[in-house]
């Protein structure tokens, strides 16, 4: 995101100060108190608000401070914004604006130390990351996920110190308590055993039964490999001889001539099919190219016909209209003759003759319009002295009536009883009577009982519940919060549920259609040779105890045959070994759905069990509130109306008890004003009182009425008087406009008639006159389309002539017979154009065909030619069978590889290939008999140590004896546990540590990095990268010259050190901003104030170089003081730089001698501070469309939306003002 202009219209000392920024870097230059601070703090504003406390309200108040600002979004959408105290909005809707560029954790002071930096604060930042410490420390001493290491470090440093702490001899550590405990339960045992030194002359016997009996075990497991072996090599010799054979075949095959194999045959193939496609494809070419002449020789196109093809389309499309037009022009002819008649009906009753033309009547007939129009103004002068003279009879009879009607009067009360009344009336009117106030407390009691009844209602309750304590906002949120993730957990592991008993359901499926149900499972094989073992084990035992053999005469028997099936079991097993493997699979996929599965099912339990503790919960919040809980998405605005219901109730209950208060006052006040009206002779006993204030209201407008009475009288007399002179003149003025209209007909010879006579004659002769003149328009029209019909009809048969078409009577059949021919024609031609097309493509086809085999011959040539054989089909088909050949090969070199895996097929063919099945006979059963004899040696080792540790154990189990022993054998193993666990952690924490920190030597930061990059540009190649270093006093930082000198910040100049830490901030700028973006947040404006003002010139350009690279990916705002950086930037000639400067502050207008105003400030007389002006906000921003409107009549260019450049605006109010 970018900042491309900044307003100050009301914000610190400035109003309406606008600033210009670039889409790359932008430079402002200017002086002191130009406002380059104040830009820093109005750009935090804009994109974070207005502090309550905003130093920049001294001048403006905060709540008219007021900034304006153009912003260019990362999708290139411009966006006009304003920022004032209340928030972010649009400048003309007023509509809120989102501000799309706060994520998560951004805040003020996050920018401001981060992305919008002052020269003391990037000093400070500097200084602090120097010495590991500030935001971006972590970074920077610490590689890539070294966080996670370190705390791996401090962990084993904190075991180990638990485990062992050789300083003070320190007893309290693991180590040393175990040792302690060991010493103490060996001194007790060796006190309390017994014949030590016989027990230690048998545990010896033991160890070397036990080294025995594991050397004998070797010894059988040796021999039952080779057994196995043997019994392996017996098994597939039939295989390795057919191995051999097909090898032998395979070398024959090679010795017998060339063959392709590989890409060679494939080659051979794929060109041989290709030629025969295409000898295929050509002839079929071929025969469509010959059907198409075939085709194109039966076309015949008219090209007289086309020629004529423009003539014969306007005909057509002419045709309809023409013969239309025809038949209108008869109906116009007989149109004008119908008007013409009635014209004549109409002006037959004026000339009383029927045989009069209609032209000659209306010239006899026709005044002229002057005529016309001086009649109509005599007429209409004589209506309206008429309707004057009938308005002044009425007026007069009115005037009569009520002159005599108001000379009835009526007795009116004693004026003592109508002053009572009076004052009576306007007691109960003031305002805060008892009586007003009753009724306002009535009226409020009424709606707050309305309106508690209404919110019950809402919320679904009866209109008489009676409601409780309602719960807190907080308990509600917190135990609805819980109701909804209980139910959704539950509901999710309701889902899991399913999901994992569709999965046991699916694999069980899989197993129970894998059709290998007869093949064993490794479990099956284990469990026949255990038994084949436990027989063997009982004859062993038997053997040794001496049990004779009739005891057990089925046992050598039951052994033979547990051998038998734990070999079937086992050759079945390698014979099957892939559809074992992948039953195994299934069936550990089943074990692990159903494990899934009994784990979902537990949670689900669990889930339903907190939901239903969720759902007691949610109940016990409203039970208070004596009514039912609501469901948690409505729980607030059911709250709400609950205790809008409480405050309603409330305000009745108040109501009411004013009622009370006020009851005897208003009742007091009603009887004073039912004995005032009976004194005024309109008694009301028992009314209420709007009743009685009604009947005294009347008394008292009755009262009013009387006393008018008599000037009314008076009134009427005068307006009869007035009637009846208005009366005489309007008869006198009738009589005048009279006799002017019998003097206006006269003169236009018209015998004598009322106006609305002659507004009839006038009316029938304009309306003759209008139908002649249309019976005249139609026969007009109908000689035009006359002449269009000849012309249409002179060139169709101009066409038919030459086309030689008879000529029909009906002009559409002979069109409808030219369309045919032309479209016949047109089509004729395409189609010939067409079958030309296909021709030319079919010849395309088959030279390109042609070309496809020429190169199918030429690759099968290439191919003859490289392996050296001129009969390629034969070749390939030698190929063919020694592929197939090899493949059995392989096959058979697989089955040989499962049946002994630890031996070399090469090896086993040459050993097998021609040996005799009985001398592989007489090797397995040798090598069965060393396998039997290791076995009866591994039984007998096995029965002497068994003997020798009962006797151990005799004599080590003595009571007192063997439980000391065992406790100083625990404590021993619970010492060499601790001492073992210390070595463990302590060669982990040295090796650890050391690693880590040649890691971090090894491996810098990528900020690091970043920032060594740009520290080289700003100085130029002086100084070229930074180092951590690991010091006693800590880590810190160290730049690094292009000697490879390192130096730490104070070593530096003043300006060098600025340069290192103005490479460190843009670096790690750098680093939050990708973060920014890669989570879809844009990126920020950085804004730098015055951070070049220790570079020397060179380094100024080349800071202004890096950060011109940088601004390319977000924005850099530089603000200085230094005018002469201009300069600078110019003299690089970057693309993409603007330089603004700001406007000098206007001077000061002394308002007396600068010595009068110290002493007015020693003696404490100067001025007063003014206060901080408070501006209202424009209700409307400035009418944009009227700019726009405006700038393009006057030439500006203007966009149809967006922004409008500020000076069109200055323009246009220039030019309105």
């Amino acid at each position: 995101m970018r900042v491309r202009r900044l307003e100050l219209a009301r914000y610190g000392a400035f109003e309406g100060r606008s600033v210009e920024f670039g889409t790359g870097l932008s430079l402002v230059l200017g002086g002191n108190e130009t406002g380059k601070s104040t830009t820093l703090d109005a750009l935090a504003d804009l994109l974070w608000s207005i502090p309550l406390n905003s130093s920049r309200s001294y001048r403006f108040s905060r709540q008219a401070l007021a900034l304006r600002a153009d912003l260019l979004l990362p999708d290139e959408t411009e966006l006009r914004v304003e920022r004032v105290a209340s928030g972010l909005s649009d400048p003309v809707t007023r509509a809120g604006i989102a501000e799309v560029w706060q994520g998560d954790g951004d805040d003020r002071s996050l920018w401001k130390t981060s992305f919008g930096l002052s020269h003391e604060a990037l000093r400070a930042g500097g200084r602090d990351l120097c010495q590991a410490k500030g935001d971006l420390a972590s970074l920077i001493f610490r590689a890539r996920s070294g966080h996670s290491v370190h705390g791996i470090l401090e962990d084993l440093s904190a075991r180990a110190d638990a485990l062992y702490r050789s300083h003070r001899n320190n007893k309290n550590v693991e180590a040393r308590r175990a040792l302690a405990e060991y010493e103490e339960a060996k001194t007790e045992a060796e006190q309390a055993m017994a014949r030590a030194h016989q027990v230690m002359d048998v545990r010896a016997a033991v160890e070397r039964a036990k080294a025995d009996l594991s050397q004998r075990r070797a010894e059988a497991g040796t021999a039952k490999i080779e057994h196995d072996t043997w019994s392996a090599k017996l098994r597939i010799a039939g295989a390795v001889r057919d191995l051999a054979r097909l090898r032998a075949r395979a070398a024959e095959l090679r010795a017998a001539g060339p063959y392709l194999l590989g890409e060679d045959l494939a080659a051979w193939e794929e060109a041989a099919g290709q030629l025969q496609a295409l000898d295929e494809i050509l002839a079929d070419v071929e025969r469509q190219r010959e059907k198409v002449g075939e085709q194109s020789a039966a076309v015949t196109v008219e090209h007289e016909v086309l020629a004529e093809q423009s003539a014969i389309t306007l005909l057509a499309h002419e045709c309809t209209a023409r013969t239309e037009g025809m038949t209108t022009a008869e109906t116009a002819r007989t149109d004008a003759d119908r008007l013409d008649h009635e014209a004549a009906v109409l002006l037959s009753g004026l000339t009383g003759t029927d045989d009069l033309p209609v032209a000659d009547a209306l010239s006899r007939l026709w005044l002229g319009e002057d005529r016309i129009a001086e009649l109509d103004a005599v007429a209409a002068k004589l209506d309206e002295a008429d309707q004057e003279l009938a308005t002044a009879e009425q007026t007069l009879s009115a005037a009569l009536r009520q002159e005599a009607a108001d000379s009835r009067g009526q007795a009116a009360p004693p004026p003592e009883s109508i002053a009572a009344l009076r004052e009576a009336v306007d007691s109960l009117k003031v305002p805060g009577s008892a009586s007003a106030a009753f009724n306002e407390a009535l009226h409020a009691a009424h709606e707050a009982t309305s309106e508690r009844a209404a919110l019950l209602t809402s919320a679904g309750l009866p209109a008489n519940t009676t409601l409780g304590a309602v719960p807190s906002v907080n308990a509600v949120r917190t135990s609805g919060d819980r109701l909804v993730a209980c139910e959704e957990a539950e509901r999710a592991a309701q889902r899991a549920v399913e999901l994992a008993a569709r999965q046991v359901d699916k694999l069980e499926k899989r197993l129970r259609v894998s059709g290998d149900h007869d093949v064993p499972t490794p479990t099956a094989v284990a469990d026949a040779r255990a038994g084949r073992d436990r027989l063997v084990d009982d004859v062993v035992r038997a053997w040794v105890t001496g049990v004779p053999a009739t005891n057990a005469p089925d046992l050598p028997v039951a052994v033979e045959r547990a051998v038998r099936q734990a070999d079937h079991v086992a050759d079945l097993l390698s014979e099957h070994r892939e559809a074992v493997a992948a039953r195994a699979g299934l069936l550990a996929q089943i074990t692990a759905a159903q494990a899934e599965a009994a784990d979902a099912a537990g949670q689900a339990d669990a889930a339903a069990s907190e939901l239903a503790g969720a759902r007691d919960a949610w109940t016990a919040v409203w039970r208070p509130a004596g009514v039912a809980a609501p469901p948690p998405a409505e729980a607030d605005a059911y709250r709400a109306l609950l205790v809008d219901a409480l405050a309603a109730e409330g305000r009745a209950t108040a109501a009411r008890d004013l009622v009370e208060d006020l009851h005897p006052q208003a009742e007091q006040q009603r009887a004073y004003l039912t004995e005032v009206l009976a004194r005024a002779g309109r008694p009301r006993p028992g009314a209420d009182p709007d009743s009685l204030l009604a009947a005294a209201e009347q008394v008292l407008a009755e009262d009013d009425d009387a006393r008018a009475s008599r000037a009314v009288a008076e009134r009427m007399r005068t307006l009869r008087e007035e009637a009846q002179h208005q009366r005489d003149q309007a008869s006198a003025t009738r009589a005048s406009a009279d006799a002017k209209w019998r003097g206006a007909l006269t003169a236009a010879g018209l015998p004598t008639s009322s106006p609305a006579g002659w507004y009839r004659r006038r009316d029938v002769v304009a309306q003759a006159r209008v139908l002649h003149t249309d019976a005249k328009r139609r026969r007009d029209e109908a000689g035009v389309l006359q002449e269009r019909y000849e012309i249409f009809a002179g060139e169709l048969a101009r066409v038919t002539a030459r086309l030689g078409i008879d000529l029909t009577a009906d002009p559409a059949e002979t069109t409808a017979l030219l369309a045919d021919r032309l479209q016949a024609a047109q089509q004729a031609r395409t189609r010939s154009d067409d079958f030309e097309a296909r021709l030319a493509a079919l010849e395309k086809d088959i030279e390109s065909t042609a070309r496809r085999r020429q190169s199918a011959l030429d690759e099968l040539a290439d191919l003859g030619g490289r392996t050296g054989t001129g009969d390629l089909e034969r070749a390939a088909g030698r190929g063919r069978h020694l592929a197939e050949l090899e493949e059995r090969v392989a096959k058979h070199t697989e089955i040989v590889r499962a049946a002994l895996p630890d031996l070399d097929v090469e090896q086993v063919v040459s050993e097998l290939a021609d040996a005799d099945a009985e001398s592989l006979r007489s090797a397995a059963a040798s090598a069965a008999e060393r396998a039997q004899a290791a076995d009866e040696a591994l039984d007998r080792a096995f029965t002497d140590h068994v003997r020798l540790t009962q006797q151990y154990q005799e004599l080590t189990t003595r009571p007192g004896a063997a439980e000391l022993h065992a406790k100083a054998e625990e404590k021993l193993s619970a010492l060499a546990e601790r001492v073992e666990e210390y070595l463990v952690v302590e060669i982990q924490r040295t090796v650890l540590r050391d690693e880590l920190e040649a890691y971090e030597r090894k491996h810098a930061s990528p900020l690091l990095d970043a920032a060594g990059r740009i520290l080289e540009q700003l100085t130029e190649g002086r100084y070229v990268g930074l180092r951590p270093v690991h010091g006693k006093d800590g880590r810190s930082l160290r730049v690094v010259g292009a000697d490879e000198q390192a130096h730490a910040p104070d070593e530096l100049s003043e300006g060098t050190a600025d340069q290192a830490f103005l490479a460190l901030r843009l670096a790690g700028i750098a680093s939050l901003q990708e973060k920014r973006v890669a989570r879809g947040l844009p990126t920020l404006p950085v804004v730098l104030d015055d951070v070049l003002m220790t570079f020397d010139d060179a380094r100024a350009a080349a800071a202004i170089r890096v950060m011109a690279e940088l601004a390319e990916r977000w924005q850099i705002i530089v603000l200085s003081h230094h005018t002469h950086i201009r300069q600078v930037a110019e003299g690089l000639g970057l693309a993409g730089v603007t330089v603004s400067e700001l406007v000098a502050p206007a001077a000061l207008e002394p308002t007396r001698a600068a010595e009068e105003v110290r002493a007015a400030i020693r003696e404490g007389a100067a001025r007063e501070e003014v206060a901080p002006v408070h501006i209202a906000r424009p209700s409307q921003a400035q009418d944009l469309t009227a700019v726009r409107v405006w700038a393009r009549q006057n030439g500006f260019s203007v966009k149809e939306r967006g922004r409008v450049p500020s000076d069109v605006i200055k323009a246009y109010e220039a030019a309105n003002a």
